[in-house]
């Protein structure tokens, strides 16, 4: 017992490292990714606004601030702004335009009669060509920071010189000698007054927006970011103790920080490799890449390899550790002392235990009998009568008796009235009502039909689990009821049985997720059922307006949505492309409403739906998980999951 105890706990807790030690090595690889979009999403925004005026340096983006605000809270960051490259040319031209702008944004204040650039972040000198080190590899131009976000904070940061501090300007230089993002080493930033490890990443910002032709670097996007947040909320808070050791190596930089993971929180705990050296063997490492670059091959004088390695602690490893195998074997010892004592009653206790389990399982096969197949666990051996209507819920409303259908897991047992044979449903109110707001999804695999009818059974049914398995859990993870499952089709609504205002956004959030993981089933279950289950695609279709929902009660209760909406919802499934998502015009403007109209893109063409002619119809594009995201597909055996 004590021996059998105490590998179970070791099993799990070696399982629940593993798991965490992945999701730390994602979530790394994944905070760096996020950066690097947003960079070249506002390094775009640059080249596609004033490529064909050809002002550079003399630029400045409408509307910077509320775009970078945005992608600073979405990329987890401290700081973006944009920087220009200014050289002997442009200068003076440059900073008369700048004084100008800033004259028009009541800004003038922060800059002297005379341009005043900052070096390293301390005492103002006046500005030369000679700022920057000779050992520069483009030693004759300026960087200085000229929009940035938030404002707050960092107005003193406007006209800093990026080129003339030592990090910054390794990763400059190797910006612009190879057009490529690049990230500095781990800096102190001046407003941090405890030890904070961060970094900035470069984007270059080109005159050209077409990769194919010669072009030049002319600008920069810098994102500032703390580690710490990179490593936040990428574990459970029930995960306490994990141990992360972040390396940033190049030829001229060796610097390594340790942080432990508790509860949802980063802890600093400091300079140098700082893991308890006795889970050396359990270590996991991951090297981040940058995006568009040529890092991991090691191309360039200052470029340099960011990498992180996982180790569990003596914290969360008694977490699983216990003194419960003491306990457990102690236990088993009284028993087996208590059965000793107890054997002169063996034939009494023999007979008696049978007796209760034939008892036992006589009832319990009548309660399974009465139930559905697909009732949870925990209720067994229990039922829920409907009877003759008590006073206590005569007052409640079909919305509320509906609500309470959900959460008993859409059980009702019919009992018929012994002397009369008359159904309790004929004395009750039914459980219906209308809701005004919904949106109702039609989700159905395009070439199943052909797919299933060349494949045994046992291969329709691996595929239909593991792919309604990961919908399942977007659903709920969303908030979107599932209604049914009809062969190969899927059905869910949002804003009912608790209406809300975002359902429309919900429900298209929870469509891109289903695209997604259906890519994702596939693909791993392509080596066990074949290539051509790549084939198969997922065709959504989805709807928003007024629906009708009711309980139709009988011998096996289901659950039932009624209405126009329903049906135009499966048009808008049946006169869709397959990898596509088609929305109606009333979906299409609650989208619009909440202010994420980017998500949309008009159909060339109109749709002819029975019943409702020409439809103006639109394709729901917006991106909604990480491109790699984690799907579980079933083995053979039900309670095991294998993780892809």
């Amino acid at each position: 017992a004590y021996y059998y105890s105490r590998k179970f706990e070791h099993s799990l807790f070696l399982l629940e490292y593993e798991d965490s030690a992945m999701l730390l090595k994602e979530g790394f690889q994944r905070g760096v990714d996020i950066k690097v979009a947003t960079s070249e999403s506002l390094s775009k925004m640059y080249t596609y606004r004033f490529e064909k005026q050809d002002l550079w340096p003399n630029i400045t983006l409408n509307g910077f601030v509320d775009s970078a605000s945005g992608q600073l809270l979405l990329s987890r960051s401290r700081a973006i702004s944009y920087n220009p490259i200014i050289d002997e040319r442009s200068r003076v031209s440059w900073e008369a335009y700048a004084r100008e702008e800033l004259k028009n944004e009541g800004l003038s204040n922060i800059i002297n009669p005379q341009f005043i650039y900052m070096k390293n972040g301390s005492n103002s000198i006046p500005d030369t060509l000679a700022l920057t080190s000779a050992e520069s590899d483009h030693p004759k131009i300026m960087v200085p920071v000229w929009q940035i976000t938030p404002l707050v904070g960092n107005i003193k940061a406007i006209f800093f010189n990026l080129h003339s501090e030592p990090a910054r300007r390794l990763a400059l230089d190797d910006m612009l000698t190879y057009k490529i993002p690049a990230l500095t080493a781990i800096l102190q930033l001046v407003q941090d007054n405890e030890t904070r490890p961060s970094s900035i990443l470069f984007y270059p910002v080109f005159n050209i927006s077409n990769s194919s032709l010669p072009r030049s670097v002319i600008g920069s996007i810098s994102v500032v970011f703390s580690w710490d947040d990179v490593l936040a909320q990428t574990l459970p808070t029930y995960i306490s103790g994990m141990v992360c050791v972040l390396r940033a190596q190049g030829l001229r930089t060796n610097q390594t920080h340790s942080y432990v993971l508790k509860g949802g929180k980063v802890q600093y705990l400091g300079s140098g490799d700082l893991h308890d050296s006795a889970f050396d063997s359990l270590g996991y490492s991951v090297n981040a890449s940058l995006l568009g670059s040529v890092i991991d091959a090691g191309v360039g004088n200052s470029l340099i390899r960011y990498s992180m390695s996982v180790y569990p602690s003596t914290e969360l490893k008694s977490q699983y550790e216990t003194n419960k195998p003491a306990i457990y074997t102690v236990v088993v010892v009284l028993i087996f002392f208590f059965t000793s004592a107890m054997f002169m009653m063996y034939d009494y206790l023999v007979q008696h235990r049978q007796a209760s389990l034939t008892a036992a399982a006589d009832h319990a096969g009548k309660i399974i009998d009465s139930l559905f197949p697909s009732i949870v666990r925990s209720r067994l051996f229990g039922t829920t009568t409907v009877v003759t209507a008590p006073p206590a819920r005569e007052m409640e409303s079909p919305a509320v008796r509906l609500k309470r259908f959900f959460r008993s897991s859409g059980q009702v047992v019919e009992k018929r009235d012994s002397v009369t044979n008359q159904s309790p449903f004929q004395f009750s109110a039914p459980i219906a009502d209308v809701f005004q707001s919904t949106t109702i999804l039609f989700a159905d695999i395009a070439g199943f039909t052909a797919w299933s009818s060349a494949h045994p059974p046992e291969h329709v049914f691996r595929l239909l689990e593991s792919m309604y398995r990961e919908f399942d859990l977007c659903a709920k993870e969303r908030g979107v009821f599932k209604v049914e499952t009809i062969g190969d089709c899927y059905m869910a609504v949002c804003g009912l049985p608790d209406p809300r205002d975002d359902h429309a956004v919900a429900m298209s959030q929870f469509a891109l997720d289903m695209q997604i993981k259906m890519e994702g089933v596939t693909q791993a279950l392509a080596p066990e059922l074949g290539a051509d289950v790549l084939n198969l695609k997922l065709r959504t279709g989805m709807h928003s307006g007024p629906v009708t929902a009711g309980v139709l009660r009988g011998e096996k209760s289901r659950f039932q949505l009624f209405g126009d909406t329903v049906n135009t919802a499966s048009r808008m499934e049946s006169t869709g492309s397959p990898s596509r998502i088609q929305v109606s015009e009333q979906t299409a403007n609650l989208l619009i409403q909440a202010g994420v109209s980017h998500w949309l893109t008009p159909r060339d063409t109109k749709v002819q739906a029975k019943g409702k002619g020409e439809l103006q119809t639109f394709w729901l594009t917006a991106p909604s998980v990480p491109p790699h995201a984690q799907v579980a597909v079933l083995g053979s055996d039900p309670d095991q999951a294998r993780v892809i």
